[in-house]
């Protein structure tokens, strides 16, 4: 039971990246004085 558990926060803490990451980069997309920085990020 308790693998059961620890496998589905698993996923679910990965879901949740994912979708921060997605929602990070369309609003960064939205304000050009950010996209610099994150494709430099990226880019290292």
């Amino acid at each position: 039971m308790k693998r059961k558990v620890a496998l589905l926060l698993a996923i679910g803490s990965i879901v949740l990246a994912v979708e921060a990451r997605a929602w990070v980069m369309q609003t960064a997309s939205a304000h050009s004085s950010i996209e610099p920085l994150t494709h430099g990020i990226g880019a290292e």
